[in-house]
């Protein structure tokens, strides 16, 4: 079946209602194609659809398992290039692979009525290593590309952890590999300076690893000494480097981000009752969050008390 452009525009002006004598798998291989497509339009309809058909309990608990492997190897697919056009596959398929593992988290907690939660443990886990190789390895950091809209390798993938991090079959120790794969991410050389949210949704999925609560003081106060060590020899080496300041810069970012929606709350879009409070260590960890904002400024702007 072809799935193109007039007929995602008609599906979505009937809000992602099913036509009439449509087997909603005939147009699945095209709707995941086209999540690579380099026209926006295509691209971002063909998202909406599957998105809207996923969450809203269209597909049985074995298509939905063959979808999320089916994202999770799309991952892999072009990685390491660099400014073609093989970055959108892999970030929209993060998007999606994203909702299937929110669909068997709202299963696992009752909000998806005659539905039980169909993902095993080594599936989600799997995914998990899986999404976390890529963070390591994806070179893209376009936002928005001219013409061809947006890319978000980064800000995807923290979409996608963000809902990995939630999963009911995660526990300390891979909520702690989320962190030290970020961690990792960020002290890397960096191409850009993350100029579209990305550090925003870094720190909503860093939130979503908090809110689980088992993550302690003592493994975050190693994981920040960590993040805001010199980048080179001294902390005046890094700003003669570009790839390093850039990285220096996404750091100071990320931590600002996520100091501030730990201090004012951030806005529920989910409606969930997960991400409508305030994880336990919040209190401890603002201070933290301060000190490792004044060592990335190295005394040059903020005062020291």
């Amino acid at each position: 079946m072809i799935v193109d452009l007039p007929w995602l525009e008609a599906v979505i002006a009937k809000n992602c209602a099913i036509p009439e004598d449509l087997d909603p798998h005939a147009p699945l291989p095209g709707l995941m194609d086209n999540l690579g497509s380099p026209d926006s339009d295509l691209r971002e309809n063909s998202l909406s659809v599957l998105w809207e058909w996923i969450a809203g309990g269209i597909y049985s608990d074995e298509t939905l398992c063959l979808i999320g492997n089916c994202m999770a190897q799309n991952l892999s697919s072009g990685v390491g290039m660099n400014g073609d056009d093989s970055v959108f596959l892999r970030t929209f398929s993060a998007l999606i692979l994203g909702t299937v593992v929110n669909f068997d988290q709202a299963c696992f907690e009752g909000r998806i009525a005659n539905r039980k939660p169909f993902l095993a443990q080594a599936e989600v886990l799997t995914w998990l290593d899986q999404t976390l190789a890529y963070l390591r390895v994806e070179q893209d950091w376009r936002g928005y590309v001219e013409v061809k809209g947006w890319a978000h390798a980064v800000a995807h993938t923290a979409d996608l952890l963000t809902m990995l991090a939630w999963n009911h079959h995660l526990d300390t120790p891979h909520l702690e590999g989320i962190l030290h794969a970020l961690a990792e991410k960020l002290r890397k050389p960096a191409d850009a300076i993350l100029a579209h949210d990305e550090d925003e949704r870094l720190s909503m999925m860093m939130v979503s690893v908090l809110l689980r609560d088992k993550i302690e003081m003592p493994f975050l106060d190693g994981w920040l000494n960590r993040l805001v060590e010199p980048l080179g020899s001294d902390w005046q080496a890094v700003y003669t480097d570009p790839g390093v300041n850039f990285s220096r810069v996404n750091i100071k970012t990320f931590l600002r981000s996520l100091y501030f929606q730990l201090s004012f709350g951030w806005r529920n879009l989910s409606k969930l009752p997960y991400f409508d409070r305030q994880p336990a260590v919040r209190v401890e960890l603002l201070p933290r969050l301060e000190k490792a904002l004044k060592d990335l400024d190295r005394g040059r702007f903020y005062r020291s008390a």
